[in-house]
């Protein structure tokens, strides 16, 4: 009579071992897609509230603000200096993957404006509100953030 131990042998366990890390990479890797993406519908979501934020204070104010940038948002003197537009586009920029408003990029006239802010799901692209009430995903260069004249660019 053959006596056999019960068990698995090294290689089954290390077959097992393989099969469980390979699967637990894959959710990894699916999670943080998914979190970018979401960090990215929350962008959006923020920039829309900003547009809002931003048509309030001009109904309020009749006027943007002084003519400023392309730069950082922010500026004294213009919309983004306004407490409720600051804080949503400090919001987005967190989201975006910085440590706040000075994530993105702002432009504003008397009568226009824009802003952009970095996706969290590609580097290469921003997403773009203006006055024209545009919201739009662009590919910004370093020269111009997506926008010129205080719109947003059109097929970016």
């Amino acid at each position: 009579m053959s006596s056999r131990k019960k068990g698995f042998t090294l290689i089954e366990l290390l077959v097992v071992i393989t099969i469980i890390a390979i699967l637990a990479l894959i959710v990894i890797v699916s999670l943080s897609a998914s979190r970018a993406k979401t960090a990215d519908a929350g962008i959006q979501s923020e920039l829309k509230e900003a547009q809002k934020q931003i048509e309030l204070y001009y109904a309020t104010n009749g006027n943007y603000g002084i003519t400023y940038g392309p730069g950082f948002c922010g500026f004294g003197g213009t919309v983004f200096s306004n407490t409720k537009v600051r804080s949503i586009l400090d919001n987005a920029g967190k989201l975006s993957g910085g440590s706040g408003v000075s994530q993105g990029k702002c432009v504003s006239r008397p009568n226009s404006w824009a802003i952009s802010m970095p996706l969290k799901t590609s580097s290469a692209h921003s997403w773009c509100v203006d006055s024209n009430g545009v919201s739009r995903r662009v590919s910004p260069s370093v020269a111009d953030q997506g926008f010129s004249s205080g719109v947003c660019k059109a097929g970016s």
